[in-house]
């Protein structure tokens, strides 16, 4: 894996809120990486790496790098995971990252409140040990 120590990355999911990193990209807004979530890998064209719980071969059908977990879990001493984007989230935290921008990290569904809360206090959590860890976080 190459090094992401001190680098600006910009997750993006599904949630109304990409529409603002579409737009960041038309005012040439520059990140080092783009991290797709789940089915943004098949809407944006240029990504850099790709959170995928989902299975695989809705979306490719060639072979993917695993997700480090036993190497995430053991160097920062937690396994709260409950959706994909707490796994981008705490990857990036395991990587130093400086910088994390969010899109489309939005809980928010009209016609199902419980789903769309599901997955906030965990994302909140790692977000929180991001912050603590120095790193900074837009939303």
């Amino acid at each position: 894996m190459n090094d992401l120590t001190d680098k600006n990355i910009a997750i993006v999911a599904m949630g109304q809120s990409q529409i603002d990193f579409h737009l960041s990209q038309t005012h040439s807004v520059e990140f080092d990486e783009v991290w797709a979530i789940n089915a943004m890998i098949g809407v944006l064209p240029n990504i850099d790496k790709a959170f995928i719980l989902d299975p695989m071969s809705r979306f490719l059908d060639t072979a993917a790098v695993e997700y480090p977990i036993e190497l995430v879990v053991h160097d920062l001493g937690c396994s709260y995971f409950n959706n994909t984007i707490p796994y981008a989230i705490a990857f990036a935290l395991w990587s130093k990252v400086a910088k994390l921008s969010l899109f489309g990290i939005d809980f928010t569904y009209r016609t199902n409140m419980h789903f769309a809360e599901a997955g906030r206090s965990c994302t909140e959590f790692w977000l929180s040990k991001c912050i603590d860890a120095g790193m900074q976080i837009e939303v």
